[in-house]
């Protein structure tokens, strides 16, 4: 499959970032739900907590994107023509199954924002020492085109009221990560005997070319942020 043609593109790239890193990166992401700040949050960053995910000013420090500086180059080319990465990414601490994300395409958030992206793929990265152990992502090898979401009892912004069939996941390691487009069915899964808590990060990718403006980007290739119609105050 193309990743560039296909938005049902989904591929495990393996070895693509530095393990030393992604230690450090967890050890983050876990010392976050300590974090005496997260007391009198807002309705929206209380729900996101409560879904197991980082709040807004948590998921805003450029920090994060440290792991981009040095991605196995010979695996970066699994993007394809997605070079620029969306700020912020996502940050999740998932700690039990009512924090599962039921059956969506990424499409379907894309369409609940204010601001939205032609297409977008997704690179999700496990953080844990053994992601095989621990709680996934399900895929099907069903092509259903866009389907349309609704909210989520839980607070997600959109979800399907549907089940595939034909599903499928991946033996992760640490260091490894999935990539897959914007119409790729997904879902949380556990496989029977693994454990429901994850540290992960999904970062969403764009075409250059089709990007928005007064936003800001990461640059893959050039391993800084950007933005179309201005300079980035952001650095790492």
């Amino acid at each position: 499959m193309n990743i560039e043609d296909n938005r049902n593109y989904v591929a495990h790239v393996r070895g693509m970032f530095q393990v030393s890193e992604l230690r450090v990166l967890r050890e983050c992401v876990v010392g976050l739900a300590a974090n005496a700040a997260r007391e009198n949050l807002s309705q929206k960053d209380r729900l996101a907590v409560e879904r197991g995910e980082a709040t807004a000013a948590e998921r805003l420090s450029p920090f994060w994107y440290k792991i981009w500086q040095r991605p196995v180059l010979q695996n970066a080319g699994a993007l394809g023509p997605f070079r620029w990465l969306i700020y912020p990414p996502q940050i999740r601490m998932l700690k039990a199954e009512r924090q599962e994300v039921r059956w969506h395409q990424d499409a379907g958030f894309v369409k609940a924002m204010a601001r939205q992206h032609k297409r977008i793929i997704t690179i999700f990265v496990p953080l844990d020492e053994n992601p095989s152990e621990r709680c996934t992502l399900q895929f099907t090898r069903e092509t259903p085109g866009f389907l349309e979401h609704s909210p989520t009892s839980n607070g997600f912004a959109a979800g399907l009221s549907v089940e595939f069939t034909e599903v499928y996941s991946f033996e992760l390691e640490l260091g490894d990560c999935l990539v897959f487009g914007d119409l790729a069915p997904h879902r949380s899964f556990t496989p029977t005997g693994c454990s429901w808590e994850r540290a992960s990060m999904e970062f969403r990718a764009i075409v250059p070319t089709e990007a928005l403006e007064d936003k800001d980007y990461f640059d893959i290739d050039q391993a800084r942020f950007t933005a179309v119609d201005r300079e980035s105050s952001l650095t790492l």
